[in-house]
């Protein structure tokens, strides 16, 4: 294995890169899960959980821009930090 210097780091398959650490310590935000229309009760609440969804859709954006800010050129999608769930959906 050759040393290597400076900022960067190895990763297993010895393929060199100066962004696993910062991705490891900041991944990209997760979008949140949208409710399915029968977590709704109907009654006309305020706020109604689907309220709730949009201003965690909200949150999402502003966080994610934050990110990409500061990981330049980096492909969230292409992060994963860990397994995504089958009933992660994008936003």
């Amino acid at each position: 294995m050759v040393g290597v210097t400076g900022s960067l780091s190895l990763m297993n398959d010895d393929t060199p890169t100066s962004d696993s650490a910062a991705l490891r310590d900041d991944p990209p935000p997760r979008p949140p899960v949208e409710p399915d229309p029968g977590d709704c009760c109907g009654n006309g609440c305020d706020p109604c959980i689907f309220d709730f969804y949009e201003d965690a859709r909200q949150q999402y954006r502003e966080l994610l821009a934050a990110w990409r800010v500061r990981h330049p050129g980096v492909d969230p999608a292409s992060f994963s930090s860990t397994p995504d769930t089958p009933d992660q959906r994008v936003p």
